[in-house]
């Protein structure tokens, strides 16, 4: 059996050390989407749907993203950021869901907040990377 090493968050505090958790990322890449989707024609919400990361809640138009580890699902301005190709794009994920063509997307990579650090406080709520096949 072979293990690998996950980055560990280790809080020192005078003589007490305690280990917050491990934290990683889920991605749907160009070889998953191509192996599971030959016609190419995912939406974002396809691609969304198929990481262990996050979850769609919600009716057309009004959907939200939930992040898993993020701090409170009730309030509905709590959504995630979206990057797509290197760009920062709206918080509402029914409004970046209509500027992707199906078919468009490369792969995306979810982040849940404890990886979303470089980003702020704008990552709060984690991060939704999108790669389209134009970048």
């Amino acid at each position: 059996m072979k293990f690998s090493k996950l980055p560990i968050i280790l809080l020192a505090a005078g003589l007490f050390a305690t280990v917050l958790g491990c934290s990683t990322s889920s991605t749907i890449n160009k070889e998953n989407t191509q192996k599971t989707n030959p016609e190419n024609n995912w939406t974002l919400k396809d691609h969304i749907r198929r990481t262990a990361k996050a979850t769609i809640t919600g009716s057309k138009g009004s959907e939200r993203v939930i992040i898993r580890g993020e701090s409170s699902t009730n309030n509905p301005g709590n959504q995630p950021l979206f990057i797509i190709d290197g760009q920062k794009a709206e918080r509402s994920f029914a409004r970046v869901n209509e500027m992707l063509y199906p078919g468009e997307i490369n792969y995306i990579e979810v982040l849940p907040p404890g990886r979303a650090a470089r980003y702020g406080m704008e990552g709060h709520f984690g991060v939704i990377r999108i790669y389209t096949k134009n970048q």
